[in-house]
C-alpha cells in the first residue's frame, strides 16, 4: 500500500511561494520611518552679464514641510554660463541662509525658499554674454506618526504587517506539506 506523496512540483511552488513571501516580509517589513526627500529644480537665466559686473539672479520655491538641505548640485550650465564664477546662497522662511555647495546638513524651516545665484564673467567671452544654468537641491524630512506635519499615513505599516503574515503562513504550510509528504510516505514490506 502507498501513502499519498506530495508531488515534487506542488512542494517546490510552495517553497518558492515562501521564500518569494519571506523576502517581501523583510523588503516591507516593519522598519524606520519612511524619509520624504523634496528635490526643487531651480532654472535662472542671465543675460547681458559684463566682465568683472556680479549679476544675481533669484528663483523660489515652497518647502512644504521643515527638511534638512542634504545636497546640491548643477544639473545644467549652457552658453557663458560655463565661463562664469558661480556663488548661491540658499535661505529659508526663518532667514536661516546657506551656500549649499560648501554646507549641507543644515535644517530648513518649512514656507519660502529663495536661492540666489550671482554670477561674475571673469573677461570677455567669445560665446556672448548670456547663459542659463539648472541646478537641484535635495532635502530630506523625517515622517512623523500620528500626523504634527508628517506625511499622511498611506497604509505601509498595514502592508508591512500583511506582508510579515503572509511570509509565516507560506512558511507554515510548506512546514505542513513536508511533514505530510515524510509521515505519508510509501510503506515498509508492503507488496
Amino acid at each position: 500500500m502507498t501513502g499519498r506523496r506530495v508531488p515534487a512540483s506542488a512542494g517546490g511552488l510552495l517553497g518558492a511561494a515562501a521564500v518569494l513571501a519571506l523576502g517581501a516580509a523583510v523588503a516591507l517589513g516593519p522598519g524606520a520611518p519612511a524619509r520624504a526627500a523634496p528635490t526643487p529644480v531651480f532654472a535662472l537665466q542671465f543675460t547681458g552679464l559684463s566682465p568683472g559686473v556680479p549679476m544675481t539672479e533669484q528663483g523660489e520655491f515652497t518647502l512644504e514641510r521643515e527638511a534638512t538641505l542634504a545636497s546640491f548640485a548643477w544639473l545644467e550650465r549652457e552658453g557663458v554660463m560655463e565661463l562664469v564664477d558661480l556663488a548661491v546662497e540658499v535661505c529659508d522662511a526663518a532667514g536661516t541662509c546657506v551656500d549649499p555647495v560648501a554646507e549641507t546638513g543644515v535644517p530648513f524651516s518649512a514656507g519660502e525658499v529663495s536661492v540666489s545665484v550671482t554670477a561674475v564673467l571673469a573677461g570677455e567671452a567669445g560665446n556672448g554674454e548670456a547663459g542659463s544654468i539648472v541646478g537641484r537641491l535635495d532635502f530630506t524630512a523625517d515622517d512623523v506618526p500620528g500626523g504634527g506635519g508628517g506625511l499622511a499615513s498611506t497604509g505601509s505599516l498595514i502592508a508591512a504587517w500583511a506582508a510579515t503574515a503572509a511570509a509565516l503562513l507560506a512558511v507554515g504550510a510548506l512546514v505542513v506539506t513536508l511533514a505530510r509528504g515524510r509521515r505519508d510516505g510509501p510503506s515498509r514490506g508492503a507488496p
